[in-house]
């Protein structure tokens, strides 16, 4: 930005022309003072601290990649709350309905496994079946609390309608929607399996328990999470 107005010039040169004479002091406002720019501040204050302003710097960055990517911004959880999105209607928690997700879930886990196709696996080994259980998604399983710190939890059973950090929310056929924390438990399933030649076939199922120190994680991030094997001696 720049000041031309002559009446700033004028004041400027008359306060060189008290400390030399006219013509230096003509050289050095010409030189020095006319046509030069006045740079101002902006008018908006600077972020509060420096941690601040590292934050709205990341901020600016992550949207200017969202927008080349072409994805909206993810809602807060704040907005999540507000908006209800994950609230379920009394209706959707019948446990017909439930039973329903349930089926649905045994043949999507059978598929994770392997036990289902032409090249179906007929034995399933704890390192093999293990790996693949850790990353699999498991809303809409079956759990029955097998043990607890908790003594009055061991034995509630139901199916997971969804999967937190720190628990799993399960509706059971008696008590509704219950919360079932992760830690200090241990959930026991049954997967579904199929043997035996065309003519007659069998049910079988494989009984696999879940540790729940070890799945204490965001689902999202658990396929990237390598499981470590922890003795729960508290149980």
């Amino acid at each position: 930005m720049s000041i031309n107005e002559p009446s700033t010039h004028s004041a400027s040169l008359a306060l060189l022309n008290r400390a030399h004479s006219p013509t230096t002091a003509s050289e050095i406002h010409k030189a020095k003072i006319a046509n030069k720019p006045l740079l101002l501040r902006p008018s908006s204050p600077p972020p509060a601290n420096a941690r601040e302003q590292r934050r709205r710097e990341r901020e600016k960055k992550a949207e200017k990649e969202r927008k080349k990517r072409g994805k909206p911004r993810p809602l807060s959880a704040k907005q999540k709350r507000e908006t209800g999105v994950h609230d379920f209607r009394k209706e959707e928690l019948k446990w017909n309905t439930m039973l329903g997700l349930n089926k649905m879930w045994g043949g999507y886990i059978r598929g994770v496994l392997g036990l289902e196709g032409d090249n179906a696996k007929q034995v399933i080994t704890p390192q093999d079946g293990g790996t693949l259980l850790a990353s699999a998604e498991f809303v809409g399983a079956r759990f029955t609390v097998v043990r607890c710190n908790c003594v009055s939890r061991v034995g509630v059973e139901g199916i997971v309608i969804r999967d937190t950090k720190g628990s799993f929310v399960v509706v059971t056929e008696k008590q509704g929607v219950k919360i079932l924390p992760k830690e200090k438990t241990v959930f026991g399933f049954e997967i579904s399996m199929r043997e035996g030649t065309e003519e007659k076939e069998q049910e079988k199922a494989l009984r696999c328990e879940l540790y729940g120190d070890q799945f204490i994680t965001r689902p999202a991030d658990r396929s990237k999470r390598l499981m470590k094997v922890k003795i729960m001696k508290d149980l």
